[in-house]
């Protein structure tokens, strides 16, 4: 009996650690192995990524740590070149992935995700009209050299350190529906939100009288239209 407590400590205490580590629960692990909601056997399949290859990048992905420190994790422990290349054959796959990012372009497809909306908000008459979420997130880099095309001055964001201010936009299930890389960390959000393409797509739908269409956004972006 004592054993049994003995691992049973030790089990919760590395579900615990396993989710600080990687930001996803076992059964998450287990169950959607990919960002991008393709069964995990089809992912194995075509790209052959053991499951301790996806662990290795989501965790790198997810801390920024040096690759040496990812290889000497409990769950991943590997050597520094083999943590490297198991980062570059994720990136690789997901690379190969991009056609998945889409965004609703019809009224079909819209319906579909306000449904989604809908049904996740719980509420008994939903959240009527929305598609998506949209919100930057500050992606650390290195500081660009003094003569790159760009100061490295403008990739220093508010947080005190240099980046990109990526822009992300996904639906109910988190599936990434757009996505926006091209602005330094010094940009705000409602900046980057003026240029983007999905706010001219949605300023001509309205336009054309789809007066039901929505984006959930934070004080960081204006209420339009």
């Amino acid at each position: 009996m004592a054993n049994r407590g003995f691992l049973l400590i030790i089990n919760a205490a590395n579900n615990e650690d396993q989710r600080n580590r990687n930001r996803l629960t076992r059964k998450h692990l287990r169950d959607v192995s990919d960002p991008l909601d393709m069964p995990e056997s089809q992912f194995h399949r075509i790209y052959r990524l053991s499951r301790r290859t996806i662990v290795a990048a989501l965790h790198f992905f997810s801390q920024g740590n040096y690759l040496k420190a990812v290889g000497q994790d409990y769950f991943t422990s590997m050597s520094q070149s083999s943590a490297s290349r198991c980062i570059a054959a994720v990136n690789t796959a997901l690379e190969s992935m991009y056609y998945r990012i889409h965004f609703p372009s019809n009224e079909e497809e819209r319906n579909a995700f306000k449904q989604g909306y809908t049904l996740f908000m719980e509420m008994p008459n939903g959240f009527p009209g929305i598609v998506g979420a949209v919100d930057g997130t500050q992606v650390a880099i290195i500081a660009p050299p003094i003569n790159d095309n760009f100061p490295p001055l403008v990739f220093y964001n508010r947080k005190g350190f240099y980046s990109l201010n990526v822009q992300i936009i996904f639906d109910s299930r988190l599936n990434i529906l757009a996505i926006n890389v091209r602005f330094p960390g010094s940009v705000h959000d409602s900046t980057i939100w003026a240029t983007s393409q999905i706010r001219r797509l949605l300023e001509n739908n309205y336009a054309t009288g789809d007066h039901g269409c929505w984006l959930l956004g934070d004080s960081g972006y204006p209420l339009e239209p």
